[in-house]
């Protein structure tokens, strides 16, 4: 009987535990649209190379320079690059002291960075680490994520969430809220100018050759935007992409006019059925972090037009390279970067 009554106190708590005690989000009830089917594939890789295995832990973005250097954003806060396909340890560059996500080299060869913690870094050949912009209007940016250089050499690049930070990026999609921005930093600027706002989870964003127009990954809404930059419509935008069958997290400019976009996880029917009841959100945020929903394992790359229309469809159903989170074309090459892998995958571009 004892037992019996322990199991029952302990029901108790766990019910006024997940019932009363105060949750760390405030989700909005918000029904998505069905989840649609996925296209059958353009290119189904047989295999996908894995470069520099046991280097570059969480390596979530890839640069590639004009020597053809490769670099990676490793989970340990550093900065690795590899001078071959066959390096198979590089050597650290730099280390951040965050967490670095999204990489581009400008015109004068130097390295910007998305620093999740640390907002948006300038680093040189010569190790040094510049600060640039890592607050707006006396608000720290609290979850930097992927950025893009325009032929004027403007730095655009989002910020995911002015309210959690990366560790705690699960909140923001369970919350629903628009908390992600879209900045630009000119050449000249001391300070960003805020280009978009209300965006949902903002994550990758590339901008186009002639620097029109910008599409922003909106990872918590399925869909990308296009941002326009000059022209008759700047100050405007658009939904480009909508209800895809995935969340939409890294997009990059490609040759031919294609931007590559990748969908890092399938979206999950479950989750999606409680996203119109609060409550269970929250009780699903007080749920241990190894219990809470978790990003799938697949490889699924786009590569759409400046219409939205897809001229690629890149699948695999069981890969050997998972939850690609940033692909950068170079050299007739794909190179793949992901959160959950342990170095850098390439494929080739498909024809």
């Amino acid at each position: 009987m004892k037992a019996v009554k322990w199991i029952f106190f302990l029901l108790l708590l766990l019910a006024a535990y997940f019932l009363i005690w105060p949750s760390p989000v405030e989700p909005v009830a918000w029904e998505p649209a069905p989840i649609p089917e996925r296209q059958e594939p353009s290119f189904v890789p047989a295999s996908v190379s894995s470069l520099y295995p046991g280097a570059c832990p969480g390596c979530e973005d890839v640069a590639v320079d004009a020597g053809g250097i490769i670099y990676g954003g490793s989970a340990d806060g550093s900065i690795r690059q590899f001078r071959s396909l066959n390096d198979s340890q590089g050597e650290v560059m730099v280390n951040t002291g965050g967490r670095p996500l999204g990489l581009h080299f400008d015109p004068d060869d130097n390295l910007w960075v998305c620093d999740a913690d640390r907002g948006l870094l300038k680093l040189t050949r010569e190790g040094g680490i510049f600060p640039m912009a890592t607050a707006y209007q006396g608000e720290r940016f609290r979850f930097t994520n992927d950025l893009d250089i325009g032929r004027s050499g403007t730095v655009y690049f989002t910020v995911t969430s002015n309210k959690y930070g990366i560790d705690q990026y699960k909140f923001d999609i369970l919350e629903h809220r628009p908390r992600g921005q879209f900045f630009a930093l000119s050449p000249s600027g001391k300070s960003p100018t805020l280009l978009a706002d209300d965006l949902y989870f903002a994550n990758g964003v590339a901008v186009d050759t002639e620097e029109q127009f910008a599409l922003v990954c909106e990872t918590s809404n399925y869909q990308v935007r296009k941002i326009w930059l000059n022209g008759p419509k700047s100050g405007e935008s658009e939904v480009l992409l909508d209800n895809l069958p995935g969340y939409p997290d890294g997009i990059s400019r490609g040759s031919n006019g294609i931007f590559w976009l990748t969908l890092i996880s399938p979206r999950k029917p479950l989750l999606e059925k409680y996203m119109s009841q609060p409550l269970v959100l929250k009780m699903v945020s007080k749920l241990p972090a190894a219990l809470r929903p978790a990003p799938g394992r697949f490889l699924h790359i786009l590569g759409i037009n400046a219409e939205g229309k897809i001229i690629h469809n890149i699948q695999q159903t069981t890969p050997d390279f998972a939850q690609v989170s940033s692909v950068q074309e170079a050299y007739g090459q794909l190179f793949l970067g992901s959160l959950s892998e342990n170095g850098v995958g390439r494929i080739a571009v498909p024809r």
